[in-house]
């Protein structure tokens, strides 16, 4: 139910799949993050609405205090790319950090953002 509100599909056969979620007055966010096929990747991004060409190299998405929140370590020597999917209202907003080390299993960080 939480992945369908906050809009985070998250694709079959992914791996070390971890989920949180914050609620506030003003603002909802869930924090998910998976590893998944490159195929997986692709298909996520389509369900979301986005695309790999929607990917920025070098782009981390998440800010450093949202990623503490959770305890992620994003940035660093690994291959990173990342994009924000604005959406309309009450649609949430998705910022979306894709860990490339991995390349035949890149690991997915979403942070989406529900507001009232």
């Amino acid at each position: 139910m939480q992945r369908r509100i906050y809009d985070v599909p998250i694709p079959g056969y992914s791996a070390d799949v971890a989920y949180y979620e914050t609620n506030a007055w003003k603002s909802s966010s869930l924090y998910v993050q998976f590893v998944t096929s490159v195929q997986g990747l692709d298909r996520f991004l389509v369900n979301v609405g986005t695309d790999r060409a929607a990917l920025k190299n070098g782009e981390i998405t998440i800010d450093a205090d949202e990623a503490e929140k959770v305890g992620w370590r994003l940035g660093g020597d690994e291959d990173w790319a990342g994009t924000v999917f604005t959406q309309k209202q009450p649609q949430p907003e998705l910022e979306i950090t894709v860990d490339f080390d991995n390349r035949r299993h890149p690991k997915v960080y979403v942070v989406s953002t529900v507001t009232p």
